[in-house]
């Protein structure tokens, strides 16, 4: 099975240089295809980086990106995600 998603990154601090996002798949996950970023998984963690027209972020700005992925058994959301190595909130 697969599916597509749309990740926004919406800064409501100081302005970002750069970033690197951090999750855990639950399920059996990979990556087909990425844009905006790169996406890398491995052991079922995942990275995102930009790419140079997605790597700052104003204050108050949002900057986003997509994947399609494919999955195998029941699919779970990740719980939790972690940007430039702090806890962020998922909406």
């Amino acid at each position: 099975m697969g599916y597509g998603a749309d990740v926004q990154i919406a800064n409501l601090g100081p302005p970002i240089s750069t970033w690197t996002l951090n999750w855990n798949f639950t399920s059996q996950e990979s990556v087909s295809s990425a844009w905006g970023a790169n996406v890398s998984i491995a052991g079922g963690a995942a990275t995102a980086t930009p790419q140079p027209w997605t790597a700052a972020i104003a204050t108050n700005a949002s900057v986003g990106f997509g994947l399609s992925s494919s999955y195998v058994g029941p699919l779970k959301l990740p719980a939790a995600f972690t940007l430039n190595g702090q806890p962020c909130q998922v909406g």
